[in-house]
Parts: C-alpha cells; sequence; structure tokens
C-alpha cells in the first residue's frame, strides 16, 4: 500500500512513477497511443505541408496503427491461443498439456509437451501462424513509428 501511495505521489508530481520504467516500451505505447487517439479526435488544424485536415487525420491513423501493433506485440495474438486452447480442452478438460519429467541418471528435470498438443500445433499451423501474426505486427509497428518519428514535431493542437 505504500508504494501503491509513493507512486500516486510521483505520478502527480513529475507526471509519472517508478513502475513505468518496469516496462517501459508499454507505458509509453500506452501513453502515445492515448494521446494520438485524442488528437486525432480533437486536432482542427494540420501542418503546412499538407493539404488538408484529412490528410493530417490518416498520418495520425497510421501513428495509431503502429502503436497498436505495438502493443499487440508485447503479448500474444489471442485468437490463436484460444484456438489452440479450445482444441485442448476438447480432449482433455482442464489437464494440463505441460509437464516434467526427470532425467535419468541426473538431477534435472525436462519440460515435456504432450503429444496431443503437438499434434494441434501441427494441424492449425500454431507456430508458423503466431510468427506470421509477429511478422505482419513489426511491419504495421514500423510503418507507423515511422511516421510518429518523421511527423513527432507536428504533434500538437
Amino acid at each position: 500500500m505504500l508504494r501503491e501511495i509513493k507512486w500516486a505521489w510521483q505520478r502527480v508530481t513529475r507526471g509519472w512513477d517508478d513502475s513505468a520504467w518496469w516496462d517501459l516500451s508499454g507505458h509509453v505505447t500506452a501513453l502515445c497511443l492515448d494521446s494520438l487517439k485524442k488528437l486525432r479526435e480533437r486536432t482542427c488544424g494540420h501542418p503546412g505541408d499538407l493539404a488538408s485536415l484529412e490528410e493530417w487525420q490518416a498520418e495520425i491513423d497510421k501513428m495509431i496503427d503502429g502503436f497498436e501493433a505495438a502493443s499487440l506485440l508485447a503479448g500474444e495474438p489471442e485468437a490463436l491461443w484460444q484456438e489452440r486452447e479450445r482444441r485442448w480442452r476438447e480432449l482433455h478438460g482442464e489437464e494440463s498439456p505441460y509437464s516434467w519429467r526427470e532425467v535419468p541418471g541426473t538431477e534435472f528435470s525436462e519440460f515435456v509437451v504432450h503429444p496431443d498438443m503437438e499434434r494441434i500445433d501441427a494441424e492449425i499451423g500454431f507456430w508458423e501462424a503466431l510468427e506470421n501474426e509477429r511478422r505482419e505486427l513489426e511491419v504495421r509497428m514500423k510503418a507507423g513509428l515511422g511516421v510518429f518519428v518523421e511527423r513527432f514535431l507536428n504533434l500538437w493542437d
């Protein structure tokens, strides 16, 4: 509780608290995403080198998409994990697909994935789909953050 009070005081006095640097990319992503959405909603002008407000809003949309992709990259693609979990539960209910097995002749154990989970992963192309989705999110993130860097000094209204 004391830590929460300390953090609240830090947010009041300096605008952020010490917990922000535990996941600085997540903190900055959330801050920028929320701020860009407000800017998009409330902006009434545009940089002088753009022809219209609509053109500026389209660039803000690219930035928002980049930060949304960054936010998704920080987690895991939910739909893929849910499908994997659904198929596992159809076969095994609440039983875990993971276990530890002692390595004979050593003091160590090894992590073991149930063969049914490996089959499910192969059927849905889980690891390939996960990698493809991450690559697509990285492309979106880099494109949006590129616009963010390019337009950084124009982010005011």
